[in-house]
C-alpha cells in the first residue's frame, strides 16, 4: 500500500480525534461499513479505506492507526485539562488579589477577565453540530428539528469535507431516528422549502446529498430577545435539486 494513502488517512484520524468528538471504533466503524446510497466521492473514499483494512489486515492496521489515534484524544483531553488548570489558577490568583490590601484599583478590564477566569470551562460529551438557529426556530416541526439534528449527526467533520455534506439515504435516515420514510420525506421537503437544507439526489445511485445552507442559519438579534436571535429563512431559487 501506498504511503501517502496511509498518511492521508493518518490525517483524517487525527482530525476525527482532535476535533471530531468520536473514538477509535467510531472512527473505524465509520469507514468500514459500505453506505448503500450516497456521493461517488464518497464511495471512491470508502473503498480506499477497506482496502487498505484488507491489506493490512485488522492487527496490521491497528498497529499503524489505534495508538496514534488514542494517543492523539489523550493529547485533546490534557490539552482541555491543561486550559481548565490554568483557568483555575488565575481564579485563585484572583481570589488572593481581592482579599490582599489593594494598593490602586484594578481597571476594569482586569475585573472581567477575572470574572471570566472564575468560571472554568467544563468538560463536554460528544456532541454533534446542530445549528441553534434550528433548534430555537418555534415554526418548525417536532419531526423537523429531530430530521435536521440527525443529518446534523451524520456530518464528518474531517478536512476532506471542505463543503460539509452529508451523503445519507432518507431510508437510513428514518432507521436512524426510529421512524419511517412516510416521516422523514416530509420533513426533508419542509426544510429544503424553506432554504434550511440543500438535498440532492445522486443520478443512478438513488443516494442523497444534504448540505446545510450557512447563510438561512444566522441568528440575528430581536428588541425582545437580543441573546437568542430569529432564524432568517430564504427560499431558494428553483433548481434541479430536490
Amino acid at each position: 500500500m501506498d504511503k501517502e494513502i496511509i498518511e492521508r488517512w493518518l490525517e483524517d484520524a487525527k482530525t476525527s480525534a482532535l476535533e471530531g468528538g468520536t473514538d477509535y471504533g467510531e472512527w473505524l466503524d465509520y469507514w468500514s461499513t459500505t453506505p448503500d446510497e450516497g456521493a461517488p466521492e464518497h464511495f471512491a473514499l470508502v473503498t480506499e479505506f477497506q482496502t487498505l483494512l484488507a491489506e493490512l489486515g485488522q492487527g496490521g492496521f491497528d498497529d499503524v492507526f489505534a495508538a496514534k489515534y488514542n494517543d492523539w484524544r489523550e493529547q485533546m483531553f490534557t490539552e482541555n485539562e491543561a486550559e481548565v488548570a490554568a483557568l483555575v489558577a488565575e481564579r485563585k490568583a484572583a481570589e488572593k488579589s481581592e482579599k490582599a490590601p489593594a494598593k490602586s484599583q484594578p481597571s476594569t478590564r482586569r475585573s472581567r477577565r477575572a470574572k471570566r477566569a472564575a468560571h472554568p470551562k467544563r468538560a463536554m460529551w460528544a456532541y454533534a453540530p446542530v445549528p441553534r438557529a434550528i433548534l430555537r426556530d418555534t415554526t418548525l416541526s417536532l419531526a423537523e428539528k429531530v430530521v435536521a439534528a440527525t443529518i446534523a449527526d451524520a456530518l464528518n467533520p474531517g478536512r476532506w469535507n471542505g463543503d460539509l455534506h452529508v451523503n445519507l439515504s432518507q431510508r437510513e435516515l428514518a432507521k436512524r431516528i426510529g421512524s419511517s420514510q412516510s416521516v422523514v420525506g416530509p420533513a426533508v421537503a419542509e426544510l429544503r422549502k424553506r432554504g434550511i437544507l440543500d438535498v440532492t439526489l445522486m443520478k443512478g445511485r438513488g443516494g442523497t446529498v444534504f448540505k446545510f445552507r450557512m447563510e438561512a442559519l444566522q441568528l440575528t438579534p430581536t428588541h425582545s430577545a437580543p441573546a437568542d436571535g430569529s432564524l432568517q429563512h430564504e427560499t431558494p431559487e428553483p433548481s434541479d435539486v430536490v
